[in-house]
């Protein structure tokens, strides 16, 4: 998802390196299922874990001027219309 290279770009720019990975996981879902049910932290979407933000049963930590971006590209088959959605998503200034 370019999560670890958002961050490691992020972290080089307040001139730190970025930790040593303890454990590597193939897939978002994964990843949130490791910090549920374990001890250790990680960067992740604030969408892959809405559930367990908005319950409690993980917290989010801000760091100072720690600013994670991430650039994303919109992509549809050739020849085909976009749905209403679609559209409206890149008609929007923001992309929200």
């Amino acid at each position: 998802s370019g999560t670890r290279e958002a961050l490691e770009l992020a972290l080089a720019e307040l001139g730190l390196a970025a930790p040593a990975a303890v454990l590597e996981l193939g897939s978002t879902a994964a990843v949130r299922a490791a910090v549920v049910h374990g001890r250790s932290p990680t960067v992740i979407s604030r969408l892959a874990v809405a559930a367990e933000l908005a319950s409690g049963s993980l917290v989010e930590v801000a760091v100072d001027g720690l600013v994670i971006g991430r650039e994303l590209r919109a992509v549809w088959m050739p020849n085909r219309p976009l749905p209403p959605l679609a559209q409206e998503l890149l008609a929007s200034p923001t992309g929200t």
